[in-house]
């Protein structure tokens, strides 16, 4: 089995919990801000990167995640399969 590397931008425990029962034989990294989400992305290499809507707060959202990536062409993760959900 081909085991990936996937982010998890969301912060809704549900939705966390539906994304590990799912994918959590694959190397999972989560965080709940958009904030984190660039933080990951600027730092690691990943197959998939699935983006939440609006993230809590002060947390941003999984746009703010997308737009980075648009503005950052030059960053590797642009080649990754990105879904955003809500």
């Amino acid at each position: 089995m081909n085991i990936l590397d996937i982010l998890i931008v969301e912060h809704l425990t549900n939705r966390v919990m539906f994304f590990i029962e799912r994918f959590g034989y694959h190397n999972l990294s989560i965080i709940e801000t958009a904030k984190g989400g660039i933080s990951y992305i600027r730092e690691n290499l990943y197959d998939y990167i699935f983006l939440g809507g609006y993230l809590g707060g002060n947390n941003g959202s999984g746009g703010n995640v997308a737009s980075y990536l648009h503005e950052e062409q030059s960053n590797s993760n642009n080649e990754s399969n990105i879904i955003i959900h809500s």
